[in-house]
């Protein structure tokens, strides 16, 4: 499934990557409050032990809201419990939300790619009657409270809503959190070594974030070349192409565009699918993981998906018709504050093949890459960080809810 990206109404408040609204907490509290229900509705649903921390409980318990200056939504959870979280990455997907558990020490459901406001899920493991945390160097006086205070968890009010929380509250605020004083909020104090450290941090997220890129687009790069390798010796060689960010990349910049290292889109034809499946096997044996098979609401699968360190490698079928070639992907739409998963039917000008040169591999790609790519995106050589596909994509014929199914057993 393509990556969600911003919706046209929140664009200019989506992009938490940019430094400078990365510091403006105020932005976006809705979205907040969209994971915070979100993540309590899910955790409930498959019987994840979970519990209101740090600065949303501290919210509750102070004014049953979200603290303003507050940038994320703060979850315990206990360690045993993270295997069920992982295996519902395509449900959260499927929600337009991203899952991230690379950090051993904290899970996120970000709100999407490109804006990454999350729900925090701080990982618990009980030792000697103590709720120990994983992080380096925690020490018991910070990092520890006794199992008792979940024994029997307590109920929350925020944002209108109920929520499970350490019991008693105050007593676990006050001893194991922020001191007796804790329904004093210190804003000023805290705005002010806010800002003095805001410079250094400025820099030390830049760097971070730019080593951490490079990493990701390095790493991605070498499973390309690792599936294209994969795939040489199988039915499928030269009847797949690549489509999507990919294509685009290639054709305007000549490499991969720096924010779409995480997921790759290729298309093969239906007639091909036999020939998909008996490659799966190699492509299992190179590391990449099946996740999800999408059917739409006919009954036909239209899409595989891969994964393999972090990112996600999608096969889409096509069909060729007597009006063009078409494609079957999903999403998630907004219609009166309720997401809606939704099946989008798109056509394009039908097309051949034709080789192209592409990290050292030669690759397939639609014949008239040009003109596939303006009927999807447009002026496509101008590059747009606001663009949608589910309400951009120029290609779509058809929106409808989606009934289908998306689990594969390969």
């Amino acid at each position: 499934m393509k990556a969600l990206a911003c919706t046209r109404e929140t664009a200019r408040c989506e992009f938490w990557t940019r430094e400078e609204e990365y510091l403006r907490p105020e932005c976006c509290t809705a979205h907040l409050q969209e994971l915070l229900f979100f993540t309590e509705e899910l955790l409930t649903k498959h019987g994840i032990v979970h519990w209101l921390d740090y600065g949303s409980l501290l919210g509750a318990a102070r004014r049953q809201e979200l603290i303003p200056w507050d940038s994320d939504v703060d979850f315990g959870v206990l360690l045993p419990d993270l295997e069920k979280l992982r295996a519902l990455d395509g449900e959260i997907s499927s929600a337009g939300y991203v899952l991230d558990m690379q950090d051993p020490c904290v899970s996120r459901i970000n709100y999407s790619r490109r804006n990454t406001q999350h729900v925090d899920l701080y990982p618990w493991f009980e030792e000697a009657g103590l709720l120990k945390m994983r992080w380096p160097n925690a020490t018991p006086e910070r990092w520890a409270f006794p199992r008792r205070y979940l024994d029997g968890l307590g109920r929350v009010e925020l944002c209108g809503r109920r929520f499970p929380a350490p019991s008693p509250v105050d007593e676990f605020l006050a001893n194991y959190r922020y001191g007796p004083d804790y329904r004093t909020p210190r804003r000023p104090r805290e705005a002010e070594e806010y800002q003095q450290t805001v410079g250094m941090a400025r820099i030390e997220n830049t760097v971070r974030s730019f080593v951490a890129r490079r990493r990701q687009i390095m790493a991605f790069e070498r499973n390309l070349v690792a599936l294209h390798d994969a795939l040489a010796s199988t039915a499928l060689d030269g009847r797949y192409w690549i489509i999507g960010g990919l294509l685009i990349g290639w054709a305007r910049e000549g490499r991969i565009l720096p924010h779409d290292s995480h997921d790759a889109d290729f298309g093969f034809f239906r007639q091909d699918r036999e020939r998909f499946l008996s490659a799966t096997p190699a492509l299992i044996g190179a590391g990449f993981e099946p996740l999800y098979k999408y059917v739409d609401n006919h009954g036909e699968p239209v899409e595989y998906k891969f994964r393999k360190d972090g990112a996600t490698f999608d096969f889409f079928e096509h069909v060729p018709t007597e009006s063009g070639t078409r494609c079957t992907f999903f999403g998630i739409l907004h219609h009166g504050g309720t997401r809606v998963p939704t099946e989008m039917v798109s056509m394009v000008p039908a097309y051949g093949l034709a080789p192209m040169d592409f990290l050292g591999r030669t690759w397939r790609k639609p014949d008239d890459h040009e003109g596939y790519m303006t009927a999807i995106y447009g002026d496509w050589r101008v590059p747009n960080p606001d663009h949608d596909y589910q309400t951009d994509d120029r290609s779509i014929l058809e929106r409808r809810p989606w009934t289908g199914e998306w689990q594969w057993q390969p």
